[in-house]
């Protein structure tokens, strides 16, 4: 799949989906799919390919720029952060057993099932500002993982709107 993360591979795939959880580094207008090839760009990207669709973009910074033009271009819902998207691991071999991975990214999953199930796109970022919240007054969790879920929670925003379904 990595070598379909390019410009041309998610174009050609996009308009037949409903639902889009993009994985990239980003900025406030453009993210990016392997080997940092640029995949949308604000204003620069077919609408077919955010039309009528939920959008999650795990992507620094898009929040700010690239999610409210993707929602502007006709994307029932995007999800994005307007900040950097800061997360912690304690570098187990294997990242899907990192117990602290998992605090930031299994949300994230819970909620993509939630919208798979038929929920709004404001379920999944409902999911993942409650799964933080709940990791947050966990005494168990390192005070410096509590205040990188905070930020995290907080700059969480939903464009477009959030009663949209697949």
């Amino acid at each position: 799949l990595r070598t379909e993360q390019t410009q041309d591979g998610v174009f050609r795939r996009a308009p037949k989906c409903a639902l889009i959880l993009h994985n990239g580094h980003g900025n406030d207008n453009e993210t990016t799919g392997h080997g940092t090839v640029v995949i949308w760009s604000t204003c620069n990207y077919p609408t077919s390919t955010v039309e009528k669709k939920i959008i999650f973009l795990l992507s620094c910074l898009c929040g700010k720029g690239l999610a409210p033009d993707m929602a502007r271009k006709g994307a029932s819902a995007v999800l994005a952060w307007d900040e950097v998207y800061i997360f912690n691991a304690r570098g187990d071999p294997d990242p899907l057993k990192d117990p602290l991975v998992q605090l930031f990214f299994m949300p994230i999953l819970q909620g993509f099932q939630k919208v798979l199930q038929g929920y709004p796109a404001g379920e999944w970022k409902n999911t993942i500002v409650s799964e933080y919240a709940k990791a947050i007054s966990n005494p168990n969790v390192p005070p410096h993982v509590q205040s990188n879920l905070a930020w995290d929670a907080n700059h969480l925003v939903l464009c477009g709107d959030p009663n949209a379904r697949i």
